[in-house]
């Protein structure tokens, strides 16, 4: 799945159900869905936002392969070096 790259503070036009959220400094996934809800002052929009584990993962693996690191002793969790022996 491929997910819209926008700019901070850019507004969005989001799919009524399912919509995919992806943070762009930890790549957590998040599924959105949104309705409206009649009150006494009109309409009221609500959303729920619930994690996409699966998602998540898929989107942090692809990254990790992009950036040419893997699981390493050597290297710790990540790719990332820790400074640990």
């Amino acid at each position: 799945m491929r997910y819209a790259k926008t700019k901070p503070g850019e507004w969005i036009q989001p799919i009524r159900w399912g919509y995919k959220m992806i943070c762009c400094d930890c790549r957590l996934v998040h599924a959105l869905d949104f309705r409206l809800v009649a009150h006494a002052s009109g309409k009221k929009i609500q959303f729920r936002a619930r994690r996409d584990n699966r998602a998540t993962g898929q989107i942090r693996r692809r990254m990790r392969k992009r950036a040419g690191l893997c699981r390493t002793k050597k290297n710790g969790p990540g790719g990332v070096k820790t400074g640990l022996p």
